[in-house]
């Protein structure tokens, strides 16, 4: 039997994992928002993402620190939306106001 060994740039394997991780933030924000933190279950974001246990397991330690990162990532949505909408009705023509 012969095996082959494949190396994988590892600026693409970051870039795979942080494109998975993105993913799955993405996708638990949403449950997270319909069920709640407390009814929100690992099947829930592994029907939600259609990743295995290990692949979420993989990128986060816990149900709450991926809670967090979806909250962070639902407040970084807020933000952008507000500040698209305050910058858009500025009367100071020209200037956008920076948080």
């Amino acid at each position: 039997m012969c095996t082959i060994k494949v190396f994988v740039n590892s600026n693409e394997q970051d870039a795979k994992a942080e494109k998975t991780r993105e993913f799955i933030i993405q996708k638990s924000a949403q449950v997270f928002n319909i069920k709640g933190y407390e009814n929100t279950s690992l099947t829930d974001i592994r029907e939600a993402t259609k990743l295995t246990k290990r692949a979420i397991y993989g990128n986060f330690s816990d149900k709450n620190e991926l809670a967090v990162a979806a909250f962070q990532h639902n407040i970084s949505i807020v933000f952008n939306r507000i500040s698209k909408c305050i910058n858009d009705a500025s009367p100071l023509y020209g200037y956008k106001i920076i948080w």
